[in-house]
């Protein structure tokens, strides 16, 4: 079983040990995967051009941007969403830092990105989306969305497909015989890629859509009854 999330590697780590998982993982939706003993298995850089036109859409319009990296999250200002995104990375132990919005985005723009995230209601994260993906040059960043609140920017060749390519071709598995689970867009590449695929009850319609079955709520134990379902042979959910 290997977790796959927008989280940062180290972050994911810690909740596979916490699961007793000691397989490679899927990091920033993505653009980093990891083996066992956290070696670096991929890693997608977002391009320079479309990292300046994504920073400064946020200071023009004063969104609340973070930005990814593989050691650590840096967030560009602070703002009520910050405070509210940051509480989430103190559960989880992510490693951050709060710069001012003006003053540290040059250095900033000289990291080794693996995404940035706008934080904010769900209505402006459909508006942003309209403005600047139509912007991003399609064959070197791509926009998706982990949440209503989340709006992402990574690499075109960055998703968790891509991940569970990697990981399979690492592994020595066929594609055909890899599964997948999720519940929001940032799912639907993974799921697409999967040999095998479900989407939780509580997931959104598009994602449903592209699944080959609907299993419970997370909160009803939908991935738990997922896995059981390939351990006792997947033909129980048909």
């Amino acid at each position: 079983v290997v977790l796959a999330s927008g989280r940062i590697g180290h972050s994911i780590r810690g909740i596979s040990e916490m699961l007793g998982l000691e397989g490679p993982i899927i990091a920033c939706n993505g653009a980093d995967a990891f083996g066992p003993a956290g070696e670096n298995w991929m890693h997608h850089q977002l391009d320079r051009t479309s990292l300046d036109l994504v920073l400064d859409f946020a200071i023009e319009n004063d969104v609340q941007a973070n930005v990814y990296t593989r050691q650590e999250v840096t967030f560009l200002g602070d703002s009520e969403w910050s405070r509210q995104y940051l509480k989430r990375l103190n559960q989880s132990g992510d490693r951050h830092r709060i710069v001012p919005r003006h003053k540290e985005v040059d250095q900033i723009r000289t990291l080794d990105v693996s995404k940035v995230i706008f934080v904010d209601e769900p209505g402006k994260i459909q508006r942003y989306r309209r403005k600047l993906e139509p912007q991003l040059n399609p064959h070197a960043a791509r926009a998706t969305e982990s949440e209503p609140e989340y709006l992402e920017f990574l690499a075109a060749s960055a998703s968790k497909g891509a991940g569970l390519k990697v990981l399979a071709e690492r592994l020595g598995i066929a594609l055909e015989e890899t599964a997948a689970i999720g519940d929001f867009l940032n799912d639907i590449e993974m799921l697409e890629t999967a040999g095998f695929s479900a989407a939780v009850g509580n997931a959104i319609a598009p994602v449903q859509k592209v699944a080959d079955v609907i299993v419970g709520t997370n909160d009803e134990g939908g991935v738990g009854e997922f896995i059981e379902s390939i351990l006792e042979g997947a033909d129980r959910l048909q």
